[in-house]
């Protein structure tokens, strides 16, 4: 069994190697996109705007000589349709109207190098953050008011909210699917072993996600499916006695398949409300 289960991983890595090296692009709009979240710190007691100035003239959809995307201040427009960064940074249209307990979200394409720059229109002040970079896929900074500096923070309630959903939905579709194979009398165990394989998985892509970014989401999150997959079968083959060894494996194959675009599809409503 050893030996069918490493012939099998080896030619599902090397189907997704061929796939992910050598397919073209398209331009189809689909899976979780990054984000950038700003949080304030000594803020104003007055409305402000806020936007991310790109160190590119174009990232995505986002282009420095498109219109710019209307706001509810002329004024907050202009200021930052006028604004020339000493360091050459761009404003790529986009911009939002936010208050000391709000926070300012970039959640389609934001700019990977990036300064924070924002304008209070009661005051005709304005304030613009140091060179910063994205390193992790949803990225959060505190951004101080009286320094003018912004730092990168953890959300750990969010990380741990975000955790156990994708937690709970693999478990329910796994469960389902196992109803639909005939596994009704497996559900305990079915539970058992997802408890234990997705806790580990979602330990691995926060590591990766802080680690390397975007890549996690894109190339090893599906090399650790692949793992989790080859566990799951082997666990529920000596489990299982009474059922095909065949039979177990598609199972294991389809349910991990079918978590693994239904997670995508889950994090893309959330990310799109």
């Amino acid at each position: 069994m050893v030996k069918t289960a490493r012939k099998l991983f080896f030619g599902l890595l090397s189907v997704y190697l061929v796939f992910t090296c050598c397919i073209r692009s398209v331009h189809a709009d689909m899976g979780p996109k990054p984000s950038v979240t700003v949080r304030f710190e000594n803020a104003p007691e007055e409305q402000f705007y806020v936007t991310l100035l790109s160190k590119k003239q174009d990232h995505g959809p986002w282009h420095a000589d498109d219109e710019a995307r209307p706001i509810d201040n002329e004024d907050a427009l202009a200021f930052f349709r006028s604004y020339e960064d000493p360091d050459g940074y761009f404003f790529l249209n986009y911009a939002r109207g936010c208050s000391a307990k709000e926070m300012f979200s970039w959640t389609y394409y934001p700019p990977d190098d990036f300064k924070i720059l924002i304008y209070v229109p009661s005051t005709g002040a304005h304030y613009v953050s140091e060179p910063l970079s994205r390193f992790t896929f949803d990225a959060v900074y505190l951004f101080d008011f009286e320094t003018s500096s912004a730092k990168e923070i953890f959300d750990y309630r969010g990380i741990l909210i975000n955790s156990l959903i994708r937690i709970a939905v693999t478990i329910l579709l796994e469960v389902l699917l196992g109803i639909l194979f005939g596994f009704k009398d497996k559900i305990r165990s079915i539970v058992i072993v997802n408890l234990v394989t997705t806790v580990i998985l979602n330990f691995a892509v926060i590591f990766f996600d802080s680690a390397i970014s975007f890549y996690a989401y894109v190339f090893v999150l599906p090399i650790f499916e692949l793992f989790v997959f080859l566990a799951e079968a082997i666990a529920y083959s000596i489990m299982w006695k009474d059922k095909k060894k065949f039979r177990i494996w598609l199972y294991a194959f389809l349910a991990n398949a079918f978590t693994y675009i239904g997670i995508l599809l889950l994090w893309g409503i959330f990310q799109a409300v």
